[in-house]
């Protein structure tokens, strides 16, 4: 019988390469089985593996969450009662993954997935709710705090210990992670900062903690802090020296009221482009760990604790300055009396 050998290109794709087969007629029927075999069990080698993928969604407090969807590739599942969800026929390597619910803030997380079963519990947390972040790298109380470019930069306070300290913790909020500063020149804490075109400014403070009381080392100094020269350099220091009052930045000048006694009522601006001071009226009520802020052009000082600051004798008022006038007003009450707020 003539065995003349024929060529054909194969309807069968393994991994994008057209198999060539050949073949001779006086046994083309067992070649054409026999390769036709050997074809589908090499793709079967090579074909892409299949991974499930399940778990619970829980809401941050630990609870679960009904009605959640959760979304990887194509593929969405929504979870049940017990807060469960299952994906099933997903694609093996690195993915992402989307879960949302009503109520709560979207969630985008990445996962790899293996062939087989696959585990992954989702936290969602409600939207607009508070979140953890990354610790203080030196727990620390009584200390300053400024934001400058992105960056809070934590300074001084005391831990436990009552020591105080030099530290400058920087909390990079993009990056969810802290590194250390410059140390401050000397130990501070109940500190005043605030940042003006990018440079950081400690004013005031004291160097010791309040063992025993009414014997704390208040100081007048004034530190500035250029993130990009990275080292502290002293400015001209505060017509008295007082802590625990409170720092308001308006129209590039730093306003500083207040502190625990014999400067209760000290108020004062500082103007860090002419590196210069002016003693302004006094704050109307004499008080410490108090709080404020700029709003259309004026001054607002609210709540606060009255004496030394270390008992619970704390007010509601509310006073407002306005630096063209020079004068102060009285405003809303705070409800209830607070103290010790940033």
């Amino acid at each position: 019988m003539k065995s003349d050998i024929y060529e054909m290109k194969s309807d069968i794709i393994c991994a994008n390469r057209p198999a060539v087969l050949r073949f001779s007629t006086s046994i083309r029927a067992l070649t054409i089985a026999l390769v036709t075999s050997t074809l589908v069990a090499a793709c079967g080698d090579e074909s892409t593996a299949t991974a499930s993928l399940s778990g619970v969604v829980e809401d941050f407090n630990g609870g679960v969450v009904d009605g959640a969807t959760v979304t990887v590739g194509g593929s969405t599942a929504t979870s049940g009662p017990d807060g469960r969800y299952q994906l099933e026929d997903l694609f093996v390597g690195s993915t992402g993954l989307v879960a949302s619910a009503a109520g709560y803030a979207s969630v985008a997380e990445g996962v790899a997935l293996v062939a087989g079963a696959n585990d992954h519990d989702v936290v969602l947390t409600l939207a607009g709710a508070w979140g953890m972040r990354a610790n203080l790298l030196v727990p620390l109380s009584e200390l300053a705090l400024a934001e400058s470019n992105g960056k809070l930069y934590m300074m001084g306070g005391y831990p436990s210990s009552r020591v105080t300290a030099r530290t400058v913790q920087v909390y990079d909020i993009a990056g969810d992670s802290w590194s250390l500063g410059p140390e401050l020149p000397l130990p501070n804490n109940h500190g005043m900062a605030a940042s003006v075109d990018g440079k950081i400014y400690l004013i005031g403070g004291q160097t010791q903690a309040d063992d025993p009381p009414g014997t704390n080392s208040y100081v007048d100094t004034v530190y500035e802090l250029d993130p990009a020269a990275g080292a502290w350099v002293a400015k001209a220091t505060m017509p008295t020296a007082r802590s625990s009052g409170v720092v308001v930045v308006l129209d590039g000048l730093i306003y500083v009221a207040g502190g625990r006694p014999p400067h209760e009522t000290d108020f004062a601006v500082y103007n860090p482009a002419a590196d210069s001071w002016q003693v302004l009226p006094a704050l109307p009520t004499a008080r410490n760990h108090f709080t404020g802020e700029a709003i259309n052009g004026r001054v607002h000082y609210v709540g606060g604790r009255k004496g030394l600051g270390l008992g619970m004798s704390m007010t509601t008022v509310h006073e407002v300055y306005d630096p063209q006038t020079q004068t102060w007003m009285t405003a809303a009450p705070l409800v209830p009396a607070r103290s010790g707020m940033n």
